[in-house]
């Protein structure tokens, strides 16, 4: 390195790399707003590549595209897997943001699983309509404070009930069934 151009620059990489462990040190919160900014930027990519997909699809339909054409466009731009991903994506930034974790302890998640299901769905003989899909006769088998749907295969205990059912997260579940 006899360049003084390349040991200034040498010397601004170490500098910079060494001012950000200094402030990282000084502020813990600083990796988690770095943290919170990424999930953000890569939130609102996705969900336009996802909005843009099912833009192309609108249109195919507007101009008769056959049905199997477009499922295949969709599954070829693994739609289902890029919103699986954003779902992720949005938990992680709630979670990060909220620091609602600490606040569910174990003894209200044992004591969420253990709340009677038929408090939150009509049983009777030990069957439901099915709360995951509209459904005329009861096809939601409760047994033990668990549930399966024989027509749709969902099943569920008392909070993926909940969280299905009503939209809510983990946390957000674990509080309204205490």
């Amino acid at each position: 390195m006899n360049d003084p151009e390349q040991k200034n620059q040498a010397l601004a990489r170490a500098g910079s790399a060494a001012l950000k462990n200094e402030v990282k040190k000084e502020s813990p919160e600083w990796a988690k707003e770095r943290r919170e900014e990424y999930l953000q930027g890569k939130i609102k990519r996705l969900s336009k590549e996802i909005t843009e997909i099912y833009q192309e699809y609108e249109r195919q339909t507007r101009d008769d595209v056959p049905h199997w054409f477009r499922l295949f466009a969709l599954e070829y731009k693994k739609v289902e897997e890029k919103e699986k991903r954003l779902g992720r994506l949005n938990k992680e930034l709630r979670n990060l943001g909220s620091g609602k974790e600490a606040e569910i302890t174990e003894d209200m998640i044992e004591q969420a699983r253990n709340y009677d299901i038929t408090k939150l769905i009509e049983v009777k003989r030990n069957f439901a309509l099915c709360p995951f899909h509209p459904d005329r006769r009861p096809s939601f088998f409760v047994k033990n404070n668990f549930g399966y749907c024989f027509a749709c295969g969902a099943s569920a205990d008392s909070i993926g009930l909940l969280m299905n059912r009503d939209g809510l997260s983990f946390p957000e579940a674990i509080k309204a069934l205490q």
